[in-house]
């Protein structure tokens, strides 16, 4: 993901998180609020955030509030998954829907094209964005296109 941003000619900086860190079955991961939001605080604007799921972006969001970062007048940001809780946020979070039933679909059509000697046809896309309140839609430029198979 950071490399297709990098190639579009976006500056990255990508929160390193470590599945090794010490984990909190009450709270979490320790301390990964107040390092996400150390590294927010230090980011040059403007700053957009892609988290990996809904629920991180849930949890990224309230970390911006504690560090005094609005969203979206301050850091857009967008989750992944577009679960049925993400317009009740304050503000709605937008998100990338990943809609499982046409996700199988696909992949059973896929197989049994490979299974009949066929080359699957890879011009489907299941994915789609849900655009809602947390993302500000730029900063008077616009954004090169990037190529969804990076």
């Amino acid at each position: 993901f950071c490399h297709a941003i990098q190639r579009s000619g976006f500056v990255v900086d990508c929160f390193e998180f470590h599945p090794d860190r010490p984990f909190d079955p009450l709270g979490g991961w320790v301390n990964l609020g107040t390092d996400v939001g150390r590294w927010l605080l230090g980011l040059k604007k403007p700053v957009g955030l892609f988290v990996p799921n809904d629920l991180w972006g849930v949890q990224i969001s309230e970390v911006c509030r504690q560090a005094g970062l609005r969203v979206p007048e301050d850091v857009s940001l967008v989750g992944f998954d577009d679960l049925a809780s993400t317009p009740y946020l304050i503000p709605p979070m937008s998100t990338v829907r990943q809609p499982a039933y046409d996700i199988g679909r696909l992949a059973a059509t896929a197989m049994l094209q490979l299974l009949a000697g066929t080359t699957p046809d890879k011009s489907h896309r299941a994915f789609s964005i849900v655009a809602k309140n947390s993302a500000s839609p730029g900063y008077g430029e616009v954004a090169p296109q990037i190529q969804a198979s990076d």
